[in-house]
């Protein structure tokens, strides 16, 4: 049995218990002692295993369950500053936001727009969280979701597009050609906010300088005519911070091994 399965297993009976009792006591301090927190790694196994049961559970308890994930997402940063135990309860929730998000028109909307809002959240782990919602989020309805996040992409939103771009940088939706054309797109237009910049000394601008820094090597694998043309595009610009994303890029090992002639071509450009 794998640690997600197992987790599984012992947040279902933890979850019946608390549809009778509506007491979260039990299932918090489940998450928060196998959190792993304060440490390097969250238990990244024990929340996938959260947004399952939470998934498995919601058509039967949809009221208990959206307002445990609301209470959740509400624990504010001053309670659960960045490698705390509490963190974690907030990354569960917000990333089970995305699963259960595509249930019905009135969940999608309200997960959508908690999703945007946590985008901006101080703590990068709550800021991974909602990338992982979206990922959920796609991968049920994609055409709707993608609709909805390029409108994230807007000037000086840098932590929103840093989720645009971390959210549709998942090889699993990416197998779907359209899908990864979508997110090719997406990468241009918040490479073209990147672009034309003035005021680049903002924390929340290098926060999505280093997003782009892999993300678009993902894209790029997944559909490589496509993305090698515009990382020939790329490597034309005289703006810094565009040519430090494209470097970054070149230097992953999912475009270094696989395209290695390719990758060597725009190397070159760049000299």
């Amino acid at each position: 049995m794998s640690k997600t399965q197992r987790h599984r297993s012992e947040l279902q009976l933890i979850f019946t218990e608390f549809f009778q009792t509506n007491d979260d006591k039990k299932l918090t301090e489940y998450l928060l002692s196998n959190s792993n927190l304060p440490g390097r790694r969250a238990n990244l196994e024990l929340a996938r295993a959260f947004t399952i049961v939470v998934n498995d559970n919601w058509k039967d308890h949809k009221d208990f369950l959206w307002k445990l994930l609301i209470s959740l997402i509400n624990i504010d940063p001053i309670q659960a500053p960045t490698n705390n135990p509490q963190e974690f309860l907030s990354f569960c929730a917000t990333w089970a936001l995305g699963t259960i998000g595509a249930s019905s028109e009135i969940q999608y909307i309200d997960a959508l727009s908690h999703l945007k809002e946590l985008s901006t959240d101080s703590r990068w782990r709550i800021r991974e969280a909602v990338a992982k919602g979206i990922h959920e989020l796609i991968s049920l309805r994609s055409i709707e979701t993608i609709k909805e996040i390029d409108t994230w992409i807007s000037k000086d939103h840098w932590l929103s597009m840093r989720a645009v771009v971390t959210g549709v940088a998942a090889p699993t939706l990416l197998q779907d050609n359209q899908i990864a054309k979508q997110a090719l797109n997406l990468h241009k237009k918040v490479l073209t906010q990147v672009e034309t910049c003035k005021d680049r000394k903002s924390e929340e601008f290098k926060v999505l300088r280093k997003g782009l820094a892999y993300s678009l090597s993902v894209v790029v694998q997944a559909i490589p005519e496509e993305g090698f043309k515009y990382l020939k595009e790329l490597a034309t610009s005289q703006d810094n911070d565009i040519s430090w994303i494209l470097k970054e890029n070149l230097k992953k090992n999912r475009l270094v091994k696989n395209f290695p002639s390719k990758v060597k071509e725009i190397t070159r450009l760049l000299q």
